[in-house]
């Protein structure tokens, strides 16, 4: 019912001008280009703030209402509206009967209303509704102007989308590769207009599996950049870091070390001194440092404490960056085994967020429970009947008491879903973990009863090979 609904109020709506330009939605920052938009109208593509696992730094928790204030209760429903059923049923059924008819018409100028149609049921969360739609806009554009015309750019991206919103990447990467040629052949190879592409492809490619692919279109993106706003320019910086960051989750560190490095030359080159810019470098590569493993910790704490130092010299800037990047040195500290330290990096950021006035995040209950510091995704070697599932989520529960200085102990396994060794194996793993600690009034504490969830990356035992197993597998 509430997709019809949709499509009533969809063609009750005034018709707008016949579509003649790509308008194709950037990801990043959100909008469309005008038809006539040359490359350098084209919004850039933005890098968010460098991604962590969602367990090394967990983002403050959105402020909730103060006490006394009772959440705004759901209107009850009218006892008219069952009373207008039937009314509503009837209205429901002739925009069904409508909305055939138009998807029957062989009119392009309908297409702009048909885009708005499978977009509305893309928003109702009824995504197959709207593929024949999108199919049926190819189909009328295609018989005007042919498969390579412009407005097709937009369509194959609702398709791919629509596609991606299914759980069908394979699909949807076909779509997202039709709409790019179409960027080809109508603004040339290096367009910038084929990065929302480049964007939603890489993003079917990882559902895909495709680790290589995935990578070569961070790189095309990177190049890009380079070609339209220059070699230097902030965009194609951002793109490295953004490769670098997948490599370094495909676990290829010295690989991605190096492309951080790159990015951290040729910003250093432009400005002498240290620049807020230069933090997302600096944490892409203390992170890396940090998932290497230990020989690098001492190397990763130098480079945290440069990003604090950069934070501080502006702290009107970025207040809650700041206060994380205490909370990153002291985690740092804390994998270090330097435990007065990392006392002092979290006793300075609880200081800092008594000050913290913007109101966005509840810091009180931020602090008052303890965290998993995770470098990134724990290896457990496992048989390979586990490598065959694979697409599965390998987890351990666990419940522990947490000491001041980070370590767990009274460990009691609860739940998983490991079997034969590497159950044993992830057990004895998690006794050497770390924790940043719950903080009470600038001070680290113990804490009782603390839950943890602990996920694992099945890896082949060495020598091993598919016939070891039984052929059933």
């Amino acid at each position: 019912m509430p997709r019809l609904i949709l499509v009533v109020l969809m063609f009750c709506a005034p018709t707008s001008p016949v579509y003649a330009g790509t308008g194709v939605a950037f990801a990043a920052p959100p909008g469309e280009t005008t038809p006539n938009a040359t490359p350098a109208d084209v919004p850039m593509q933005q890098e968010p703030e460098a991604s962590r696992p969602s367990n090394t730094r967990p983002e403050p928790e959105p402020a909730q209402a103060k006490d006394g204030q009772e959440p705004q209760s759901e209107s009850k429903p009218k006892p008219e509206i069952d009373s207008a059923k039937p009314d509503v049923d009837q209205a429901l059924a002739a925009a069904h009967a409508k909305t055939v008819d138009i998807l029957a018409r062989a009119d392009p100028t309908l297409v702009p209303a048909l885009l708005r149609l499978a977009q509305s049921l893309v928003d109702a969360a009824e995504p197959a509704e709207a593929v024949p739609v999108y199919q049926r806009s190819i189909k009328l554009l295609g018989e005007q102007g042919g498969v390579f015309d412009p407005r097709l750019i937009e369509v194959w991206t609702g398709l791919g989308k629509a596609w991606q919103t299914l759980g069908k990447p394979k699909q949807a990467l076909d779509a997202f590769k039709r709409a790019q040629h179409i960027t080809h052949r109508s603004y040339g190879v290096m367009n910038l207009r084929q990065i929302p592409l480049i964007a939603s492809m890489i993003e079917s490619q990882k559902a895909l599996g495709e680790v290589k692919k995935t990578s070569n279109l961070q790189r095309l993106a990177i190049k890009l950049y380079q070609h339209n706003a220059g070699e230097n320019s902030p965009q194609a910086l951002a793109a490295m870091r953004k490769l670098a960051r997948w490599i370094t989750r495909q676990g290829d560190y010295r690989q991605a070390r190096i492309i951080y490095r790159r990015v951290l030359k040729i910003q250093e080159q432009a400005s002498p001194k240290d620049t807020p810019a230069m933090v997302p470098t600096l944490r892409g590569l203390a992170e890396n440092d940090l998932q290497s493993g230990r020989p690098y910790q001492a190397r990763a704490q130098r480079t945290f404490q440069r990003i604090v130092a950069i934070m501080d010299s502006a702290p009107e800037t970025n207040p809650v960056g700041r206060i994380l990047a205490h909370l990153d040195l002291g985690d740092a500290y804390t994998l270090g085994r330097h435990l007065d330290e990392a006392a002092e990096q979290y006793r300075t950021a609880w200081t800092l967020s008594r000050d913290e006035s913007s109101g966005r995040y509840d810091w009180d209950a931020y602090f008052a429970k303890p965290y998993l510091i995770e470098t990134g995704p724990t290896p457990l070697v496992g048989s390979l009947i586990m490598e065959f599932r694979a697409k599965k989520e390998w987890y351990y529960e666990f419940t522990c008491r947490v000491t001041r200085s980070g370590r767990p102990k009274d460990i009691h396994p609860k739940q998983t879903n490991l079997i034969g060794n590497s159950r044993t194996a992830a057990a004895k793993l998690f006794r050497s973990t770390h924790f940043r600690p719950r903080i009470v009034n600038g001070e680290t504490a113990d804490t009782v009863a603390v839950k943890v969830r602990k996920t694992y990356v099945i890896v082949r035992p060495e020598n091993a090979s598919y016939t070891d197993y039984p052929a059933r597998f």
